[in-house]
């Protein structure tokens, strides 16, 4: 599954779902305060099935099995749980798992730590948007499903329920799915002026507050970078560009790494606050980092790609989203 899809630090299941701030109530012993349980709250940025469906790596629909163990952290303070179980497949909408069986993991045990936000029940019929996390926080490496979107409840008149978008009918949410698959990285194609691809020349950090230089702790960020290629044409060998934050772009910054960037012109925020913002900045949707891809022996990850792609079909892609061809 390439790089077991490049091993992201996405830990959403792939739902364009940031758990930006996920919240575990501290367990306090000796205070009568959830001395039995604890309670794990999510915060969502709002998403889409469209966006979900373009960034999961993985979309199973299946029966959920038993839960097969728990792996626990307390440090007498705070608590937490992840409980691994089995999905019997009955169809994978994505074609990059092959198997009969996947064994997913979610926050909580369902008894003593509970996952306020999503459930699964043994016996239950659902469809879940997947991605692979290799993050610490969630114990071993697997896909996790942490989240109120990411999870359909389908009932025995194939109609999938989710508290957030309400009903489908199963084949009406597969054809969603299906149809916005297929227009993979149309957004930031259309939406951005340029893809540019080439290597990391200078870092320049960028203050946003008025009359405070940048400092250790700043990670607005001036990027100029070496343009080996460029669709549309590039008039210029270099460009720079404004990211919000330096970490987005880690992967890409280390080594002397290629990536493609998607770069848009724009009097945008950052403008606003400082004259010296590049007049050109990295394209982000849901997330910050939606506009970087890296480059991995001919192939690119990216948001909507995590399992990889071609490069130089992406790059056809890009110049079909731009009517270029």
């Amino acid at each position: 599954m390439g790089e077991s899809m490049a091993k992201k630090s996405i830990i959403v299941a792939g739902v364009g779902i940031a758990v930006g701030a996920y919240l575990i109530l501290s367990f306090f012993t000796g205070t009568g305060i959830f001395e039995t349980k604890t309670y794990i709250l999510f915060s969502e940025i709002p998403t889409t099935i469209d966006e979900m469906a373009r960034t999961s790596e993985v979309i199973v629909i299946g029966k959920v099995g038993n839960m097969i163990e728990a792996e626990y952290y307390d440090d007498g303070k705070k608590r937490k749980a992840t409980s691994s179980m089995y999905i019997d497949i009955e169809q994978e909408l994505t074609g990059n798992y092959k198997d009969k069986r996947i064994m997913i993991k979610t926050y909580g045990d369902g008894k003593s730590v509970i996952n306020t936000a999503v459930q699964l029940k043994e016996g239950e019929r659902v469809l879940l948007f997947l991605s692979y996390s290799d993050s610490d926080w969630d114990g071993a490496d697997g896909y996790v499903v942490c989240c109120t979107s990411q999870k359909f409840s389908i009932n025995h008149n194939d109609i999938a329920y989710n508290p957030v978008f309400g009903e489908y009918k199963l084949d009406e949410l597969i054809n969603i799915i299906q149809e916005a698959r297929a227009n993979r990285i149309k957004d930031a194609a259309v939406e951005s002026d340029y893809a540019v691809i080439g290597k990391v020349k200078n870092i320049k950090k960028v203050s946003l507050i008025k009359d405070e230089p940048p400092d250790e702790y700043t990670i607005t960020a001036n990027v100029t970078i070496e343009i080996d290629r460029a669709v549309p044409d590039y008039k210029d060998k270099e460009v720079t560009f404004f990211v919000w934050g330096i970490d987005d772009i880690d992967y890409c910054i280390k080594d002397d790494r290629v990536c493609l960037y998607f770069i848009k012109h724009d009097k945008h925020d950052a403008r606003k606050q400082s004259d010296e913002v590049a007049d050109y900045y990295l394209y982000s949707g849901v997330f910050a980092n939606d506009g970087a891809y890296k480059i991995v022996d001919g192939k690119a990850y990216g948001k909507e790609y995590p399992e990889g792609i071609e490069l130089n079909e992406l790059i056809e892609r890009v110049k079909k989203y731009k009517g270029l061809n």
